[in-house]
């Protein structure tokens, strides 16, 4: 089995839609993803404040209260570009994509629209592979001694985490464990010359003895190495455009880089994206959208899917009005420009030409609905619209003929 294995996204839906877009996800059978789809921001700054000063973190504020916004477009953003990649998606929260409650609700409603995802924080899923099947499980979030914060950022006691992870004693199944929290092990939790690994995730490897395990956090710690006789592999931060190539029944490692993925963002950057992501929540036309926004060396890119054209055009006017920003890269796909780049597909194919196909879309998601004459049409009108750039899913609702409806009985 080949798996793709990504870790702290950090918000770059840039990087998942080039992975998506080079293809890079069609020789692998599963993807696995760690955390962190989103990049903390004043949930972070506030958690950590309160640390330093030894005080109890205000779980609200403006600021906290415009991220959240953000927030749920970005993850809802990267969890349909996950779901892009066509094969099945595991994955689990890092100790910023909080709070919990964001990132459950979001992964409950992708689950059921895209069932390629799951999410197997506190869970599993099964994933075939020729004769035999893997359990993945996994734990999410930042793992502590004792402390337990679910609202700014994700951190669990411990105790809470061997407890949650107990019920995998009792399955059968060769294991795969995800966790965001790295072991302390080796080269694997390295990040900025500390080791931030958690001897409670060794001592789980030890325990159940996965065949695999897949962990991120640690910036510094791409690795891959053996922990008993566990393979353990920490891809690299994909948001400096690092991922790993795993083929577990040869037990090697290849990690890889996207071409022109740039380093980390400056803290000038962080902050720009934040008055853009602001910016675009406080305009009223592109406040419901699901924009995501990169910056980079102040240039400002945009990604997603809108209802319109001139929606897309007003996410453009209103980046660029931001004080700072040098140029705007606007990746936004118009949903009703989609709809008639699907159509004219469609209508060009052999296959599909001449069947009474209706195209829906809002974003990014087709609907393919109507009657057509064979399986076979149904089936091309699938593959024709998966193709198209920007589509995140298609429903196809397509109904076959009946052989009395053929006749005309």
């Amino acid at each position: 089995m080949r798996i793709l294995a990504l870790a702290d996204v950090s918000g770059r839906i840039d990087l998942l839609e080039q992975l998506a877009e080079q293809g890079r996800h069609r020789d692998v059978d599963v993807v696995l993803c760690v955390g962190n789809l989103l990049s903390g921001g004043a949930r972070l700054d506030e958690w950590v404040r309160a640390r330093a000063e030894g005080r109890h973190p205000r779980r609200w504020s403006t600021e906290i209260e415009r991220q959240s916004y953000s927030d749920a477009r970005t993850l809802d953003a990267a969890l349909d570009a996950l779901a892009a990649l066509q094969v099945p998606v595991m994955f689990i929260p890092g100790d910023l994509d909080a709070p919990e409650r964001l990132i459950l609700q979001a992964a409950n409603h992708h689950e059921i629209v895209t069932p390629n995802l799951a999410n197997v924080h506190r869970s599993f899923a099964y994933v075939p592979s020729g004769t035999r099947s893997y359990v993945v499980a996994g734990f999410g979030g930042l793992i502590t001694t004792d402390e337990r914060e679910t609202d700014l950022v994700l951190a669990y006691p411990a105790w809470e985490v061997k407890t949650g992870l107990d019920f995998l004693r009792r399955l059968e199944q060769e294991l795969i464990l995800l966790f965001h929290t790295p072991p302390r092990f080796g080269k694997l939790d390295s990040h900025g010359g500390e080791q931030i690994g958690s001897p409670v995730v060794e001592e789980i490897i030890h325990t159940l003895r996965p065949r695999l395990a897949v962990c991120g956090h640690a910036a510094d710690g791409r690795a891959a190495t053996e922990v008993g006789t566990t393979l353990v592999v920490n891809p690299g931060p994909l948001c400096q455009g690092s991922y790993a190539i795993i083929d577990l029944s040869r037990q090697e490692v290849v990690f890889e880089d996207l071409p022109g993925a740039a380093p980390a963002r400056t803290e000038t950057d962080r902050a720009l994206q934040q008055k853009v992501e602001q910016a675009l929540a406080s305009e009223p036309v592109t406040r419901e959208a699901r924009i995501g926004v990169a910056v980079r060396d102040g240039i400002a890119r945009l990604f997603g899917n809108v209802r319109t054209i001139a929606m897309k055009a007003t996410a453009q006017r209103v980046a660029e009005s931001v004080p700072g920003v040098g140029r705007v890269e606007n990746a936004l796909t118009a949903d009703t420009a989609l709809a008639a780049q699907v159509t004219a597909l469609l209508a060009a194919d052999p296959r599909t030409a001449l069947a009474p196909i209706d195209v829906t879309t809002q974003g990014g998601e087709v609907t393919l609905s109507g009657t057509v004459t064979s399986p076979r049409v149904k089936q091309a009108a699938e593959e024709i619209a998966r193709a198209v750039p920007g589509v995140v899913v298609v429903l196809n609702e397509l109904r076959v003929e009946t052989p009395a409806e053929k006749t005309g009985a």
